[in-house]
């Protein structure tokens, strides 16, 4: 008897196709494999090595995986798998200051390489989504790249400019400019009020006429800041004869005059406080007076001519006197 016996085989060895789905973010553990077993004959088992015997894979750092796929007749076979990541992602941030104190004119930038394009950015505090701010004041900025996590970059400004310098009281002589005062500093500007030399509005004209008993207000500028604080100069005429007063038709006057020890001031407004000056400008004495006080000791100055300053709610009135 004559029997014939057809031995077959699965139609194909045993192998397996994947979809990898690789890492966002460099650095990342978001990969994935998706296996599909082929070949051999169903059922399978699966050994990725260390112990994990499952089809699929997730939570996958880069790098290159393999899994032995063994089928129903024991047949195995090898399949690799290789989770990429992008390129780690940098970032380089700029930024230009602040020209003046107290400006918001700073910017900030950043430039990014690796990652993966496109990005997208958000400044704070200042908001924002473009890849450059604009408009800053002084401060730290941070952006948030999208892949990258977070950079920040700080802003600054320089330093104020301070006010010029000079005597507190000058004298002129009647018909003198501006340009009679004597100031040192870069580039100085007049203005007629300590809020316009803050503000910078309302500049005086260097030929403008000193008119008696005003106070003047003078910023510098350096570079292209100019100073918000401001020196005050009181201007005085020195024709005027000792003991009158420099702001005339005051109800308010000074005296005795010449005096030794006790310099009085008449008058019912009340004083706040009185600043005394030498004849170069020099601050020697300042007082603030209680609230019936009109009188200050000057017992102690040396002799020559002086100026007082008296400062009331309302006003400021000055007056030279001589010490004996």
């Amino acid at each position: 008897i004559t029997r014939t016996v057809t031995i077959t085989q699965p139609a194909s060895a045993v192998s397996g196709t994947t979809v990898v789905t690789n890492i966002a973010c460099n650095g990342g553990s978001t990969g994935a494999i998706n296996l599909t077993p082929t070949g051999g004959t169903a059922p399978y088992t699966f050994n990725w090595g260390g112990g994990i015997t499952t089809e699929d894979r997730t939570g996958l750092s880069a790098g290159t995986y393999t899994v032995t796929i063994t089928d129903a007749n024991g047949c195995t076979g090898t399949v690799n798998a290789t989770v990429t990541q992008p390129t780690a992602m940098s970032a380089t941030v700029s930024q230009t200051n602040i020209s003046c104190n107290g400006g918001s004119n700073g910017t900030a930038g950043i430039v990014v390489t690796g990652g993966t394009a496109p990005y997208t950015y958000s400044w704070s505090p200042s908001g924002g989504t473009a890849a450059t701010a604009s408009g800053l004041a002084a401060g730290t900025y941070i952006v948030t790249v999208t892949d990258a996590g977070t950079v920040s970059a700080t802003v600054t400004q320089s330093s104020a400019v301070a006010a010029p310098t000079g005597a507190a009281v000058q004298s002129f002589n009647l018909g003198n400019t501006l340009s009679a005062l004597v100031v040192t500093g870069q580039n100085i500007k007049w203005y007629a009020s300590a809020t316009d030399a803050a503000n910078h509005t309302g500049s005086l004209p260097i030929s403008t006429v000193i008119v008696n008993n005003t106070t003047y207000y003078a910023t510098q500028t350096v570079g292209v800041c100019e100073s918000t604080a401001s020196l005050a100069v009181l201007a005085y005429n020195a024709s005027l004869s000792v003991g009158n007063a420099i702001k005339p038709n005051s109800d308010m006057q000074i005296y005795p005059n010449p005096v030794i020890d006790i310099l009085n001031i008449s008058g019912e407004e009340k004083i706040i406080k009185l600043a005394i000056y030498a004849a170069d400008g020099r601050k020697v004495t300042e007082k603030t007076l209680s609230k019936n006080e009109r009188s200050i000791n000057v017992h102690s100055l040396v002799e020559g001519v002086y100026l007082i300053q008296v400062f009331t709610k309302d006003d400021v009135k000055t007056f030279k006197f001589i010490k004996k």
